[in-house]
């Protein structure tokens, strides 16, 4: 998976730096977070709390991965070839662009890009090869 923001989001319960001191400190106990004392200022609370939920709470997707038996692998930054679907994409935006013209309105975009997707099949894409082309930059096993 690429390394996009949203990706790696928590869930919605997960305490969030914007949150009172009171309730950060809270959210330390609840969590067993060693070292903080409710005189410590809220960025000292914050930061523990921080480094806590890195290290033990997993973004939303992985959690779901997981529960389905996968295991994520994020690639890294900048490294778009990395991800086929990156292919699909740039040949569906650059054919649904082609089409554009200053009458185009949003419902022709969408009508555009459905058909963009519905058209991708085996007899355009043995240019793309994504199979091939994602397995090429691995190292021999």
């Amino acid at each position: 998976m690429d390394n996009a923001k949203y990706h790696k989001g928590k869930p919605k319960s997960t305490p969030k730096g914007s949150w009172k001191k009171a309730d950060l400190y809270q959210a330390c106990l609840d969590r067993s977070v060693p070292n903080v004392a409710p005189t410590d200022l809220k960025t000292t609370i914050w930061k523990a709390l921080k480094t806590h939920l890195d290290e033990h709470v997993l973004p939303v997707v992985v959690a779901m991965a997981q529960n389905r038996g996968h295991h994520v692998v994020y690639s890294a930054p900048g490294f778009s070839e990395l991800q086929p679907i990156e292919l699909v994409w740039a040949n569906v935006k650059g054919t649904v662009g082609r089409a554009y013209t200053s009458t185009t309105t949003f419902q022709d975009v969408r009508d555009r890009l459905e058909k963009a997707f519905f058209e991708l099949d085996t007899e355009v894409y043995p240019q793309h090869n994504c199979v091939i082309h994602s397995k090429a930059p691995q190292a021999p096993s």
